[in-house]
């Protein structure tokens, strides 16, 4: 169980050794020109990795949510920013697409399991953010269309998506939401680019939507089902961020490992002195660790999507391991830890988002508590 298949390893090395070729010596101008690059992603999508997840009816390679974690920790050890917009691109919006009808699949499931388009998935908002039953985006049945008001934020791809699928209050009662699949270009959807301080090399974007008019057929399911679609892959999210968590970490500690083997202080190698010996060790136990957790929590809420604590548990201890690491491996390298020169410095950058990510901290924190009293009640 605790062993990646042939197949698998494979899949590391795939990733792995593209990654060095291609992403590796973009990194630092795609995060300096502050660019998703769209095109390298579509030629990494024609490795079939962005669509392993999904069934080979759908043009997938009908895999696992280990397999997915895999590949995007290997893109998130190398450059976080693209890593994320990548697993957006073809993760949670699209998983929510295989509950249309074959019309939506054939339109848009399809082409983005091939990677030929991408997706967004457009649910926070600027005054509910981990709340998903607080929205204020309204959707109102017109006829033969559904009319759009409202705002997103926070929104990866938002501006390079071929669509979005936007979440949307569609009654008066607090968990009627509907999923909306608004192309980009539709009049009255608007996107604007949000200035961040990390993931530069990431698509982020502010949508508005005015009187957003789509067909009455661009829905997903029921008008009141969204809420039960976002539930149903909200745990394989998790797990799968927290593989990008992983990435960071893992990036950093091999960063580290590399750059005390070479510098010398006081006439030897900084590797050579004790202390930097038992740091490291530590930072490796930590990174089994994780890894081991979300190989365990893969193959839990692959047999059980509501395994929501195993999936909060992985997320949160995978997010504060990438933080701790990301600290330790900028100390090892003193004031070059602050240098883009160094991968760690532009890792260390990015690391903040892991604690908000797919639910901040106390989200998760509240869902393991109410998984240890659930006996009480």
């Amino acid at each position: 169980m605790w062993n990646l298949s042939e197949e698998q390893q494979m899949i590391q090395k795939t990733v792995r050794d593209w990654a060095s070729a291609k992403l590796a010596p973009r990194a630092e101008q795609y995060e300096h020109d502050k660019v998703f690059d769209v095109e390298l992603y579509k030629e990494f999508a024609t490795l079939g990795f962005p669509g392993i997840r999904y069934p080979e009816e759908l043009g997938g390679g009908g895999g696992n949510i280990l397999d997915m974690c895999i590949w995007v920790k290997e893109l998130a050890r190398v450059l976080p920013g693209f890593a994320i917009s990548a697993s957006v691109a073809c993760g949670l919006g699209a998983k929510m697409l295989g509950y249309g009808n074959e019309e939506q699949k054939q339109k848009y499931l399809i082409p983005t399991v091939e990677g030929t388009m991408i997706g967004a998935f457009g649910l926070t908002e600027p005054n509910a953010g981990s709340d998903a039953t607080n929205l204020q985006t309204r959707a109102v049945k017109d006829g033969d269309e559904w009319v759009l008001n409202g705002a997103k934020t926070f929104i990866t791809n938002g501006i390079v998506a071929d669509y979005i699928l936007v979440s949307a209050k569609t009654g008066p009662g607090k968990t009627e939401i509907g999923i909306f699949i608004v192309p980009q270009g539709t009049p009255g959807l608007h996107a604007a680019p949000i200035d961040k301080n990390c993931w530069f090399s990431s698509d982020t974007a502010l949508l508005t939507l005015e009187n957003c008019r789509i067909p009455a057929d661009h829905l997903i399911g029921e008008p009141a089902g969204g809420l039960k679609l976002l539930t149903k892959n909200l745990n394989e999210g998790r797990v799968t961020y927290a593989a990008h968590c992983y990435g960071i970490a893992e990036g950093c500690f091999d960063g580290a490992l590399e750059y005390v083997h070479q510098r010398e202080a006081f006439g030897q190698k900084v590797a050579d002195f004790q202390n930097t010996q038992f740091k490291l060790a530590e930072m490796k136990m930590k990174l089994d660790l994780a890894w081991t957790y979300i190989m365990r929590a893969a193959a839990e809420v692959q047999e059980n999507p509501d395994a929501g604590l195993t999936a909060s548990i992985c997320k949160n201890y995978a997010a504060q391991i990438s933080e701790e690491l990301a600290r330790e491996a900028r100390h090892l390298l003193g004031g070059y830890g602050c240098m883009n020169e160094y991968a760690v410095g532009r890792l260390a950058r990015d690391v903040f988002v892991a604690e908000v990510g797919e639910g901040s901290r106390e989200i998760n924190y509240r869902v393991i508590w109410k998984s240890l009293t659930q006996k009480f009640k």
